[in-house]
């Protein structure tokens, strides 16, 4: 998971899941009350994460600069052309 500085917005990586996704959150911040709420699915492109291969996305971080989330993705489909499963 990777949180805003001011703690308004969460991205959680679910790798357990075959494709793999992230979900974005609206946080609190510092509300006192709780006000949690899913903003929407991130879905890789298949030709990127195609399901039944057990790819994976890892660990979101938040880049300050560009005010964006990132994640890495260890394994692109076939590239280079025969390095994993994908055919």
């Amino acid at each position: 998971m990777a949180l805003t500085p001011d703690g308004k917005l969460l991205i959680a990586a679910n790798n357990a899941e075959d494709p793999p996704f992230a979900t974005l959150f609206k946080a609190n911040g510092d509300a006192t009350t709780s006000a949690v709420s899913k903003i929407t699915k991130i879905s890789v492109d298949s030709s990127i994460i195609p399901a039944g291969f057990g790819l994976s996305l890892e660990q979101p971080t938040w880049e300050p600069r560009t005010e964006r989330f990132y994640t890495s993705i260890p394994i692109i489909a076939n590239n280079p052309a025969g390095c994993n499963t994908v055919s």
